[in-house]
């Protein structure tokens, strides 16, 4: 009787999922019938609105900001041989801004614009080319990486979306047409240093494919005739001209600031989380929320079990299906590649999108491969067994661009009713009461040094002060500063590398002490700063001569929400101007006795 039962339960489990299965393949089956492309049409369309729509509401954050300014300032030659060492990704995406930034495009215009011109792009591919079910392609475009985080918020990730829909697309003709995919693989590791080892690892698949089998000397002679290798030399060759003008330089902030440094996260545990966690929290949980790097995030064990299993489980179904398909070494090599580069280099929350990224790459080749190539198996009658993981794998999928669609809308109703990034609104107050004719100076950056404790006790009045000289100065690197110039034709804090004019975002380099110390005495001549952008440590130039709260007063206060899913992280920009101004600039002192501000 016990087994009886244990068998009817199985059976009925069985049943229900099977039930469910069908209820999603019914209702692309009837997305199926439904003649012509108009559907198509009508989605393009509305992701269109959407996505303009969304974006007007949009303040550009740090990311976005910076890359315009650098596309608006720097030289060609800066770009190419400078800049790449300090930003750490290829300069594909300052060229492709540079028109728009120097015909004078406005400055959140012209990124919607570039940002829709590749979305739009990959969404007409997913629509009108790709082999995916017609309900998942009027779905996808609208999930939280495709939609929000790469679309609306604009960064060369929507190249990469992009490119890997195009490499997707020649895939089946590569050995016929190697031009074709080569170019789509370099407009990859164009995009972003991640983009480079993708496409290196696919490369290094597509140079086994090509060898494996034949004898040396056939492939020595191959080297002359064959196209595929003249393609794939001239992919590597770019590939390491990449590699060249993006090789960090000593001063480097990352590298002098993370040098000898040891994170909360081992190495060994970041692997773990790119392996096991990375596919549950792209598709449907979220325990990398904190915006931080992986090296430094802190993950609670709970999250971590629960979002493990559910990983290890969305493994299981890939790597059936890569095995059914013989793309097994596709699937694993490519995302082995990225997640130790990942791991040993740098990774933050709005990476994880690219597997994502990838993973849809890779079941579009999957679902595309021809039936014959698969050693002639019919893939389309399944046995019971194969019945359930596909059952399951419908289910699992259905739920995951549910849960990805929730995120899309809890992300775009917070960015309607909430300031993402600084920069629009203070510009606009700094512009709405002329304060640039003022000294304006930004919060700028102090760090603890080597020199230990900094913090000591006034033997005369008692209060605890700092000793600047035990902090490491960072004179260069000034909050704000990438935020609010744009909305201006020059940089108009007078203390960010000296009041440079065309000096209008941040480059990723320590000066050295010197340098820095040079700074504080020019800031100090030109006597107290008129205007305070955030909270920059005065001390440091003036000693006791002045104070922020007892010499400035609040004038402005503005939260911003850096949205992640359906969540955000709460920030507050605050302006002051000096006491003695007060009345000339018309402004009034906004009082605030809380320690925090408060959020109504």
């Amino acid at each position: 009787m016990v087994e009886d039962t244990k068998s009817k339960t199985n059976a009925n489990d069985i049943t229900i999922l099977k039930s469910i299965a069908d209820i999603f393949t019914k209702m692309n089956s009837f997305a199926e019938k439904i003649n012509g492309k108009m559907p198509e049409i009508i989605i393009f369309v509305l992701y269109s609105v959407l996505h303009f729509v969304i974006c007007a509401f949009h303040e550009p954050w740090y990311d976005e900001a910076v890359a315009w300014m650098i596309a608006k300032y720097s030289s060609v030659s800066n770009i190419l041989f400078e800049i790449g060492h300090y930003e750490g990704h290829p300069q594909l995406w300052f060229f492709i801004l540079m028109p728009f930034a120097r015909l004078g495009v406005p400055y959140e215009a012209a990124l919607n614009i570039v940002s829709f011109i590749f979305c739009g792009l990959s969404v007409y591919i997913i629509l009108f080319k790709s082999p995916f079910p017609r309900l998942i392609r009027w779905l996808l475009p609208f999930t939280y990486f495709y939609f929000y985080q790469y679309g609306v918020i604009a960064r060369p990730y929507c190249i990469m979306m992009l490119a890997f829909l195009l490499i997707a697309m020649t895939y089946n003709s590569r050995n016929e047409k190697p031009w074709r995919v080569v170019a789509s693989l370099a407009l990859l590791a164009s995009a972003s240093a991640y983009g480079i080892a993708f496409a290196g690892c696919m490369a290094f698949l597509w140079v086994i494919e090509i060898i494996k089998g034949r004898k040396v000397k056939d492939i020595l002679k191959s080297v002359k005739t064959d196209k595929r290798v003249h393609a794939l030399s001239a992919l590597l060759l770019f590939a390491l001209c990449l590699l060249a003008i993006l090789m960090p330089k000593e001063d480097t902030y990352a590298r002098v600031i993370f040098k000898n440094f040891s994170g909360k996260n081992s190495l060994i545990f970041q692997l773990f989380y790119m392996i096991f966690i990375l596919p549950a929290d792209v598709t449907c949980t979220n325990v990398y929320s904190e915006n931080e790097f992986l090296v430094l995030t802190h993950f609670e064990s709970y999250e971590l079990v629960s979002a493990g299993i559910i990983g290890a489980l969305i493994w299981c179904a890939l790597i059936y299906f890569a095995k059914k398909k013989r793309l097994l070494a596709e699937l694993i090599i490519p995302y082995a590649g990225f997640a130790v580069f990942a791991s040993c280099v740098y990774f933050t929350r709005h990476h994880m999108g690219i597997a994502l990224l990838y993973l849809v790459y890779w079941a579009y080749i999957c679902i595309n491969k021809p039936v014959e190539d698969n050693a002639g198996k019919n893939d389309t009658s399944l046995s019971l067994p194969d019945n359930i993981i596909t059952k399951m794998s419908i289910i699992a999928a259905a739920l995951m661009i549910i849960m990805s669609l929730f995120w899309t809308v809890g992300a775009c109703v917070l960015e309607i009713q909430k300031t993402y990034a600084f920069g629009r609104e203070e510009a606009k107050f700094i512009k709405d009461n002329n304060l640039t004719k003022y000294n304006i100076m930004a919060e700028w950056f102090v760090e603890e040094g080597n020199s230990g404790n900094a913090v000591y006790t006034d033997p005369e009045t008692g209060e605890q002060k700092i000793d600047y000289s035990k902090k490491r100065i960072l004179a260069n690197y000034c909050a704000f500063v990438d935020n609010i110039n744009p909305y201006f034709d020059k940089n108009i804090f007078y203390n960010y590398m000296d009041g440079g004019e065309s000096d209008t975002f941040l480059a990723h380099k320590v000066y050295p002490d010197e340098y820095n110390r040079n700074m504080l005495e020019k800031w100090k001549e030109y006597g107290y700063p008129d205007v305070l952008v955030g909270r920059p440590a005065l001390a440091a130039v003036f000693g006791d001569e002045i104070d922020i709260k007892k010499d400035y007063a609040l004038v402005f206060v503005h939260p911003s929400s850096m949205i992640w899913k359906y969540e955000r992280e709460i920030g507050w920009s605050e302006i002051f101007i000096r006491r003695d101004l007060l009345e000339e600039s018309g402004l009034e002192e906004i009082i605030h006795n809380n320690l925090f501000y408060i959020e109504e």
